[in-house]
């Protein structure tokens, strides 16, 4: 069994980490992020999965994407590129640094309670693969959309898994309530 507290407190942190990861390469007041109800909502062509990892508990975190012209300007205006194509390995490298900085902000806040936790490494899957999900019983999921400035551009998706019972104790929090000063890193293009 799942408490109802860590659930709630995952989602928040859930939602805070996909906002601050969208605002290190564009301005904050640009991007909405939407909640959606319906996973179909976030499905597209490809997605990068990441996974936090606890003796007792595995999150799975989605970024889902579509390589298309929208999201190829949102990468080029994401890393400064100006009027330069990017290539492929430049689009690919900044949507896995963006899902890196996301998950990476949630297992630093997951971190504050649940010790030794691990991360992996982004890995870009095509949506055929999600259907792999299924295999997996999940006690929680939540799905979001990013607009920037009112076009959705990336979806993501929160999975967790538990293994028995999680009761930790997570202060409350709201997912727009964060204000802290965070030392994070920036986010650092290969």
């Amino acid at each position: 069994m799942v408490s109802e507290d860590f659930k709630r407190e995952l989602k928040n942190m859930f939602m805070r980490g996909y906002q601050e990861a969208l605002a290190q390469g564009i301005e904050q007041s640009r991007w909405t992020i939407k909640e959606e109800g319906d996973p179909n909502a976030c499905l597209t062509q490809e997605f990068f999965v990441l996974t936090i990892s606890a003796q007792r508990f595995r999150v799975f975190v989605l970024l889902h994407f579509t390589p298309d012209t929208e999201s190829e300007q949102f990468v080029a205006e994401f890393i400064n590129a100006g009027n330069n194509a990017i290539d492929q390995d430049k689009f690919y490298d900044c949507i896995g640094e963006i899902g890196n900085a996301f998950c990476g902000a949630m297992k630093r806040d997951l971190g504050k309670v649940v010790p030794s936790l691990g991360m992996s490494t982004p890995n870009k899957l095509n949506s055929e693969c999600i259907k792999y999900l299924t295999a997996f019983e999940t006690q929680m999921e939540a799905h979001a959309s990013a607009l920037l400035d009112g076009t959705a551009i990336l979806h993501a998706s929160v999975y967790l898994c538990a293994d028995g019972e999680l009761d930790y104790q997570i202060p409350h929090s709201t997912f727009a309530a964060q204000e802290d000063d965070v030392d994070s890193g920036e986010l650092e293009l290969f």
